[in-house]
């Protein structure tokens, strides 16, 4: 990522059923590498089955989000406008509406807090998807 001095946007997956802190460790150590003048990092979170509602909530604050948004606040990131989480729902999960959990809902009220420091610093957070 060190030698990309050109890229404005990254989109950054988050793997819902994998190791939270092994994902989280993975996030951290793409943007710790990123050279590039970023104005938006979109992290596309991937869809939890509708069987699994009971546990969304604890699987999305799994992740070290408190420590990403604490890297999203360095130096290299001074021009960052945006941070932006989208559900993602590829064709394949459209195919079976009603199988997956409405994640918005859920994201705003985890991410809002622990990305408070930049929307004070203001940068945008935006949540898309369904």
């Amino acid at each position: 990522m060190s030698h990309n001095t050109g890229l404005h946007t990254i989109q950054l997956g988050v793997p819902t059923y994998r190791d939270a802190a092994y994902i989280s460790l993975w996030l951290k150590t793409i943007l710790g590498q990123i050279a590039s003048p970023l104005q938006e990092v979109r992290f596309a979170i991937y869809p939890v089955l509708m069987g699994d509602a009971p546990d969304a909530n604890d699987m999305l604050r799994a992740f070290a989000w408190k420590d990403i948004a604490s890297i999203l606040q360095n130096s290299q990131f001074a021009k960052l406008k945006r941070v932006v989480f989208v559900s993602a729902r590829s064709k394949d999960y459209l195919n079976v509406p009603g199988a997956f959990v409405a994640l918005q809902p859920l994201l705003r009220k985890i991410m809002v807090p622990e990305f408070v420091p930049l929307a004070k610093q203001g940068v945008e957070i935006a949540f898309e998807g369904a």
